[in-house]
């Protein structure tokens, strides 16, 4: 979503901003806005009543428009947020093998022709 409401962001237990394709954050919401400005410095202040959500986009915005953006996932990529969440993901991809459809849920997801 788009720059949703403050309370609609708040809402979200994860968030992944991307600049031009590549993972500038992907990590828990509510600590969004302290990594970007951490990893962001001097490219955008957060002011008071300043929708958090609004305030990501428009600094991940910004860093791209300066030149910033590859940095900006070269600092993600380091971080040990990257870290935790491949490992996250891994865990959730590895799960998700384990689980058994039934022959409905099967049938319905089954391709009778190329989708290409």
């Amino acid at each position: 979503i788009h720059s949703p409401s403050q309370y609609t962001f708040h809402l979200f237990d994860r968030l992944i901003m991307l600049v031009r394709g590549k993972v500038v954050y992907f990590g828990p919401t509510k600590e969004a806005t302290t990594f970007a400005i951490s990893n962001s410095p001097k490219v955008k202040e957060m002011t008071t009543g300043y929708n958090d959500a609004e305030f990501l986009v428009d600094l991940v915005t910004e860093a791209d428009r300066q030149g910033m953006g590859d940095g900006i996932a070269e600092a993600y990529l380091k971080s040990s947020l990257h870290e935790q969440s491949e490992a996250t993901l891994d865990k959730y991809i590895s799960s998700a093998h384990q689980v058994a459809l039934n022959a409905d849920i099967q049938a319905e997801l089954a391709t009778k022709s190329s989708t290409v």
